[in-house]
């Protein structure tokens, strides 16, 4: 099911003449995530809002996004990046 979607996803972001900013809200933000980690030069960014399963555990094969998922909860807001 989420396999299928991430590749719907990969199929449109493939006709886009430049990479897109993804957005995504609980499953959303899974497939968002998913299309972003799959192939990272694809995308320009991926705002995750709630994503569906994605504790900090859901993470642990890629540091560099547990690490930033943790500055994001501790940066005050609107200080991000």
């Amino acid at each position: 099911a989420l396999t299928g979607k991430v590749a719907e996803a990969e199929d449109v972001a493939g006709r886009l003449d430049a990479p897109p900013v993804l957005v995504g809200h609980s499953m959303g933000g899974q497939v968002a995530a998913g299309l972003a980690l799959t192939d990272p030069n694809r995308v320009v960014a991926a705002i995750l809002i709630a994503p569906a399963g994605a504790g900090l555990n859901s993470f642990r094969c890629r540091p560099p996004v547990a690490a930033a998922v943790r500055e994001s909860r501790s940066a005050p807001p609107g200080r991000l990046g």
